[in-house]
């Protein structure tokens, strides 16, 4: 498993519009989609805070927990999702890092 502290915004933006695998604890995989990296200011002598947003499906509705996420190139993460938004396509995942 990649080790989250390690990666930057970079890591990311090379794999907006591409799709990750939620699978947790032997449950069927979901299917979501890394729409948009945002990044926050500066901060000096720290990495440079960012957040992910993911779209996913209207159902299941993936709990504010941490997820083991699945990606070809990233590989295997383990990611806090927050549900932000509901979409008429379904809904619209949160990642924050600092």
């Amino acid at each position: 498993m990649r080790d989250l502290s390690s990666l930057t915004s970079t890591d990311f933006d090379a794999v907006v519009g591409s799709d990750f695998q939620v699978g947790d604890d032997g449950t069927a995989p979901v299917g979501i989609r890394l729409r948009e990296v945002l990044v926050g200011p500066e901060q000096p002598g720290r990495r440079r805070p960012f957040s992910l947003r993911f779209s996913g499906p209207a159902a299941p509705v993936l709990d504010s927990v941490s997820h083991r996420l699945h990606h070809a190139q990233l590989g295997e993460l383990e990611i806090f999702l927050v549900p932000i938004a509901a979409e008429p396509e379904g809904l619209v995942y949160e990642a924050v890092f600092t």
